[in-house]
């Protein structure tokens, strides 16, 4: 992606089944909406991105995971939603999330630990028995600062854990099937 400057709209679909390594998109100011997609397993590259659209990562083929590993930069939505699919695979992250909103479906399970900084509504449906969501949401700016659950659902046997440091509002409902 160097030597582009007025990057806006970018959806990149990968078809090879080797690991995808999601490029470092920082310094577009106009880059909004962004989607990738893969039937291997995606990491994302040191560096970080940042949009003010959406964001959605996809990864269709079986087993393969979804890596936000970026310990040096963060996935920085702004206030746009982030999408999230993985048809077979978990979802691990050691760098920050900043987002309007989380969508998220997974059939393996999902891991967002840390200081995540998500200011909207957040959707899961996690499916498989034991895969569970895990979210922690403690990277908001103050405590007024209100996350909207609008439905999370996971398959039998699994947790689901939510840490927020503000408020947390429930609109739809929070079930695993056991």
């Amino acid at each position: 992606m160097e030597g582009l400057t007025n990057l806006r709209d970018l959806t990149l679909n990968y078809s090879g089944v080797g690991a995808f390594e999601v490029p470092t998109l920082q310094g577009f100011a106009s880059l909004r909406n962004i989607s990738f997609s893969t039937a291997g397993p995606m990491t994302q590259k040191s560096g970080g991105i940042s949009n003010l659209g959406t964001a959605a990562f996809t990864v269709t083929g079986a087993g393969n995971d979804i890596t936000l590993d970026d310990a040096a930069g963060t996935m920085n939505a702004g206030t746009g939603d982030l999408t999230i699919n993985v048809t077979a695979g978990a979802t691990t992250q050691t760098g920050m999330i900043t987002s309007g909103g989380l969508n998220f479906t997974s059939a393996g399970s999902v891991n967002l630990n840390q200081a995540n900084k998500i200011e909207g509504s957040l959707a899961a449906i996690v499916t498989g028995a034991g895969n569970g969501f895990t979210l922690t949401n403690d990277g908001i700016i103050d405590e007024t600062s209100t996350l909207t659950l609008a439905g999370i659902t996971t398959g039998a046997n699994a947790p689901i854990s939510i840490f927020t440091g503000g408020n947390l509002t429930i609109s739809d409902n929070v079930t695993n099937s056991d």
